[in-house]
């Protein structure tokens, strides 16, 4: 519990240094499935980059998860066939 203390207080921090008011860094948190989005999702805000770019970004840091409930698919398959 107390590393994710830390890492709230850093993106926090971080959130507040690029100009964004606390309430952003809320609503992220609230949205953002993966931890470490938050900290590049504010990079790619500060730097302006578009939609699709934002997107491509998440899916992309997502895959890891979309790729380990493939696997947890294939072991449910399995385990109903028997």
């Amino acid at each position: 519990m107390c590393s994710y203390l830390f890492v709230s207080m850093a993106y926090g921090i971080l959130k507040e240094e690029s100009g964004f008011e606390w309430y952003y860094s809320l609503l992220v948190s609230l949205s953002v499935n993966t931890g470490a989005f938050q900290f590049v999702l504010t990079t790619l805000l500060s730097a302006g980059a578009s939609i699709l770019t934002i997107m491509i970004t998440a899916l992309f840091m997502n895959s890891r998860q979309i790729l380990i409930n493939l696997h947890w698919l294939d072991w449910l398959l399995e385990l109903s066939a028997s």
